[in-house]
């Protein structure tokens, strides 16, 4: 069975030897199997070689989240970054072809109120997906856009976008959201959620989930929200619904069925993290999910999302942090309000899958 390596070197793993692609049961779990079942995964660049009597390949390519934007500062407006593009294919090969593979590089804090964008990711010439845009900065009392999510392109099965970051409304109020989900199988990422009408109001939000699912956005309050769930936006400060129907009053719904992927984005079935006001970091999203927001702790961080998911955005006293978004998931913004807003959030590192 494969397994995902922090960088570098592709993994292969074989899950079974069933022809075609299909629905297979394997130990009472249904799973969509591409050809013999064996597949690669790379995380840096590289080049995959077509083994001897394959004709046909199944690829994916996840693109890097935007790494999202932290500034301190009375009303300083920071928004997460975007989500990485998603392109999926199956094509006609023959052995020995050769493949490049082009991993980009996720998106990260570069300065104070600034972020970089999520590189572009391919396989060959067959499949790109654009990283997600950088979280921006504007100080009190200007409008604050929120970040582009990458696009897929050459799937024919699919190509999907990464979801969008929240806006923020011009005002007084420090705020920050979180960072898009990356775009999947299962399409477009999902958005997280803008802040409007703030005035003097101090708000921030949770990261995007897929399935084009949003955090739940803020007007004219102040509150923060927690992350997206696979089944749905997130419900104020609380975590949106996994897929077995469980919502995350505290933490976002895991793995219930403990479910053994082979790979990341095969079980992306989990619960949005919740938010936190308290003296500890907030929650974690589950696989697919999103980070719930933090607000007035001192040296935590908002949560990060969980595969695919993006971080969750983070108002601080202090110290701390956006939460991480997590394989091609966005950053999640970080505005200070007394002092230094922490060395920001990442956004989620790129992937590309390889079956056969």
């Amino acid at each position: 069975m494969g397994r995902t390596l922090d960088s570098g070197t592709a993994t292969l793993g074989t899950s079974g030897n069933v022809g075609g692609n299909n629905w297979v049961v394997q130990d009472g779990i249904s799973r969509d199997i591409f050809g013999s079942g064996q597949y690669a995964i790379f995380m840096s660049d590289g080049a995959f070689i077509v083994p001897q009597n394959i004709s046909r390949i199944r690829a994916r390519v996840i693109a890097p989240g935007g790494g999202g934007a932290v500034k301190n500062g009375a009303g300083s407006r920071c928004t997460g970054g975007a989500g990485g593009g998603f392109a999926m294919g199956a094509y006609n090969v023959s052995p020995g072809e050769t493949f490049q593979i082009t991993i980009g590089q996720p998106g990260e804090y570069v300065s104070d109120g600034v972020a970089s964008a999520g590189g572009t990711s391919s396989f060959g010439a067959l499949l790109s997906a654009t990283g997600g845009g950088a979280g921006n900065y504007s100080p009190s009392g200007e409008f604050c856009p929120g970040a582009v999510g990458g696009q897929g392109t050459g799937g024919n099965i699919i190509n999907a976008t990464g979801g969008n970051s929240g806006s923020i409304s011009a005002g007084t109020g420090s705020c920050a959201t979180g960072g898009g989900a990356a775009g999947s199988q299962f399409g477009n990422g999902g958005d997280s959620g803008s802040l409007l009408s703030m005035s003097a109001w101090t708000g921030a939000t949770g990261g995007g989930a897929i399935r084009n699912f949003a955090s739940a956005g803020v007007s004219s309050a102040s509150i923060i929200s927690g992350g997206a769930g696979t089944a749905s936006g997130s419900i104020d400060e609380l975590g949106g619904y996994s897929c077995f129907a469980e919502i995350a009053e505290g933490h976002g719904a895991d793995n219930p069925v403990s479910y053994i992927a082979r790979f990341p984005t095969e079980f992306l079935l989990g619960g949005g993290g919740a938010a936190s006001q308290s003296s500890t970091s907030s929650f974690v999203g589950g696989p697919g999910a999103g980070g719930g927001a933090m607000s007035g702790a001192q040296g935590h961080r908002a949560g990060d999302g969980g595969w695919l998911g993006g971080g969750g955005g983070a108002v601080l006293s202090n110290s701390g942090s956006g939460g991480n978004g997590t394989l091609g998931g966005g950053g999640g913004g970080a505005a200070g309000v007394n002092g230094y807003a922490g060395a920001g959030s990442k956004g989620g590192s790129s992937m590309i899958i390889v079956e056969w």
